[in-house]
């Protein structure tokens, strides 16, 4: 089997496993004061200008499976394993209430990331000025894989 191929269908069976899981709880941890996260999108819905919207899976956006976030460096970077060399800076890191709340922009996007620390639990907004992408996401702190 080539390794496009068992990408692919490593890809098709991670929903079906989140989907059995019940609850994005069980894929996320506390992140209470964690810098450090390893992030994963569980699903994406896409809505045009016209109001159209489309659930789909993440990485048919062409979006990598997982992100690393740093809070020190205020970067959102892809991992290692994915092949790509993607980075994106964050402007705008807020805790408080049991939250994290980034924000930042990139070219002509903007996007606005709110994680609940005690869950792990995550949802990632993107606009640009024709579409907005919904993720909802789980973290863990990348100290205890």
């Amino acid at each position: 089997m080539r390794y496009s191929s068992l990408h692919r269908g490593l890809r098709r069976a991670l929903p079906a496993f989140a989907t059995l899981c019940v609850s994005g709880a069980l894929l996320a941890d506390d992140v209470t004061g964690s810098d450090s996260l390893l992030c994963y999108a569980l699903s994406a819905t896409r809505c045009g200008i016209a109001g159209t919207c489309v659930q789909t899976q993440p990485w048919e956006l062409n979006l990598p499976d997982f992100l690393k976030l740093d809070l020190d460096a205020k970067l959102a970077m892809t991992t290692e394993a994915s092949g790509e060399l993607r980075e994106t800076p964050i402007r705008t890191i807020e805790r408080g209430d049991g939250m994290i709340l980034l924000q930042g922009v990139q070219g002509e996007r903007a996007f606005s990331w709110l994680i609940t620390e005690d869950t792990g639990e995550g949802t990632l907004t993107v606009s640009s000025p024709a579409a907005g992408l919904t993720l909802f996401t789980v973290c863990t702190p990348i100290d205890k894989l």
